[in-house]
């Protein structure tokens, strides 16, 4: 009883489906639901939930753009969520790759980006997603490396990604396997200089759709990006 009084409340708000269109915004929200989202197409529910610092910020900059007419929620104190339900939205993510229910093992990267800015826009949604920038340092304190790394239980997504990486910054990164509790996933970690190229590349402008500590993290190697 109690889950279905929250799903009728969930019901009466509503986006502005003008606004799902190919945009660069857009292609962020993809690569962050592809990679950190919920989808549910029994209920043509769309849940992103984050703890990082900027998350309360970065949800509501998408609640903007969709001119969502609900709120995002904080849970805990900590987590903040943005569920959103639309069966036009469920079918759009569809329509590139990204589907309902078990996403994790058959999510693909999209087959079409209009623009640079849109494929930029997707990587930063994956980096903020399950995106990792892994800092060493040296005993001083200096930073000694700074690679990109991404693990996913999907072969095909991280195929795509190494197009992308390979189209829009000319790096060429094999896929290793990253074990986990003995299970096999495919993973992409780039090296230090590649990293910093992507950083630089990934951080160009539309700069509300960001998560603070990644981006915080990236600025500590990449000082120009504002």
């Amino acid at each position: 009883k109690l889950g279905l009084t929250n799903l009728r409340s969930r019901l009466k708000y509503s986006i502005n489906i003008n606004k799902i269109v190919p945009s660069p915004e857009m292609y962020y929200f993809m690569g962050l639901v592809a990679t950190d989202g919920y989808i549910s197409l029994k209920t043509n529910r769309i849940s992103i939930r984050l703890r990082n610092q900027g998350a309360k910020e970065l949800l509501n900059s998408l609640k903007d753009y969709f001119e969502f007419s609900g709120n995002v929620r904080v849970y805990d104190q900590t987590d903040y969520d943005l569920t959103i339900t639309s069966k036009e939205l469920i079918d759009f993510l569809s329509q590139n790759n990204i589907k309902g229910d078990n996403k994790t093992f058959s999510v693909r990267v999209p087959d079409y980006f209009p623009d640079e800015d849109c494929a930029r826009l997707f990587l930063r949604g994956v980096l903020d997603g399950d995106g990792n920038i892994h800092l060493t340092k040296h005993p001083s304190g200096k930073i000694k490396n700074y690679e990109f790394r991404i693990v996913t239980g999907s072969l095909g997504f991280m195929e795509g990604l190494q197009k992308l990486f390979k189209q829009y910054l000319n790096i060429e990164t094999p896929l290793k396997v990253h074990r986990v509790k003995e299970k096999e996933y495919p993973s992409i970690f780039l090296k230090s200089s590649e990293s910093k190229n992507f950083y630089r590349w990934v951080y160009q402008g539309y700069t509300t759709f960001r998560l603070k500590d990644k981006f915080d993290k990236a600025k500590l190697v990449v000082e120009d990006i504002v």
